[in-house]
């Protein structure tokens, strides 16, 4: 069920009001675009360079029609003093990163302007048309350059601050948490409901010349395959980004009892450990026997994913999909 809110908006609804307010054509920065990859679609150029010529077109168009502060100057107007806005920007860059995060996981593409909502005076978002799609083997199909919808007003919005701050750290306590292995049970049961209803919605709607396996014919499905589905589409994935925590068999015995009570608090402790047998072992053996490499960031599968969804040259494929991405 849906609830009418009049306090909800979409950043479709934001950028069709700065258009307005400036006397502009809304629909004229996708017009502009395709103009400019004509050559493209004629084939006068190779294909190695469309994607300059769409990078080419993606930065004119933010630089002359489409500025990165569209949706912070909705706000400022919208939200009454700072304390307001502040309380805004936390709530909607938690529900940002999650919404984010279960984009990724459930490879849930298709997110244009006006299929994201968000609360004006609370923060919240509501995403429509949140299901994923499907290919001829049942495997989640998702060919999109970006993992999750994180515009160039969203970063300037946030800052790089709240980027690097709230959303990274979000979306990475969030990977942490389902992957834990006290909720492996209940994330598999929860994908299990999902999934069973998807997938075999999924077989029925397949064209009748297609063959159809036992595992996937009818009313009945293989637990077997369809564990290796779920598995395939979504945990495996979330594993890659996860902080992962130290493991008994490599955790030391000089750390005290304080900091090994705190194992599941401090993610990949192992390499605050790390760092400090290097450190021990530089001064103590000299810095030519250390070949330790340097610990690595705990968010690193994390930003890598925002840096992806921030970059301008698959921001500017994302237009063959649908999807302009120097939209809010």
């Amino acid at each position: 069920m849906v609830e009418d809110d009049l306090m909800y908006s979409t950043f479709l609804e934001v950028y069709e009001n700065h258009c307005a307010r400036n006397d502009r054509e809304a629909d004229f920065p996708i017009t502009d675009f395709k103009e400019q990859l004509n050559q493209a679609i004629s084939g006068q150029i190779s294909p190695e360079a469309v994607v300059d010529l769409r990078l080419q077109a993606y930065n004119e168009i933010t630089k002359n029609y489409v500025s990165d502060g569209i949706f912070s100057q909705y706000m400022y107007k919208t939200l009454l003093s700072g304390n307001h806005m502040w309380a805004f920007k936390k709530q909607f860059a938690i529900q940002l990163a999650i919404s984010s995060f279960m984009s990724f996981m459930l490879q849930i593409g298709g997110r244009s302007p006006n299929k994201i909502l968000f609360a004006k005076n609370t923060g919240k978002i509501f995403q429509t048309d949140s299901h994923p799609a499907y290919d001829a083997n049942g495997m989640i199909e998702f060919n999109e350059p970006v993992p999750f919808r994180l515009t160039r007003n969203m970063q300037v919005f946030f800052s790089h601050f709240g980027v690097e701050g709230l959303i990274v750290s979000a979306m990475c306590a969030a990977a942490q948490a389902v992957v834990s292995p006290k909720q492996s049970q209940h994330l598999w049961h929860q994908l299990a409901m999902f999934f069973r209803d998807e997938l075999l919605s999924w077989s029925w709607r397949r064209p009748l010349g297609l063959n159809l396996g036992p595992a996937t014919s009818g009313s009945s499905m293989n637990p077997a395959d369809f564990k290796h589905k779920v598995t395939t589409n979504v945990i495996s994935r979330i594993t890659k980004i996860a902080p992962q925590s130290l493991s008994e068999e490599a955790k030391p015995s000089c750390i005290p009892h304080v900091v090994v009570r705190l194992k599941g608090k401090l993610p990949d402790l192992h390499l605050i450990y790390n760092s400090f047998e290097s450190s021990s072992h530089t001064f103590f053996h000299g810095e030519e026997e250390n070949a330790v490499d340097p610990p690595q960031s705990v968010q690193r599968g994390v930003t890598e994913l925002v840096e992806a969804a921030l970059t301008p040259r698959n921001l500017c494929m994302m237009i063959q999909h649908g999807i302009p991405g120097f939209k809010p």
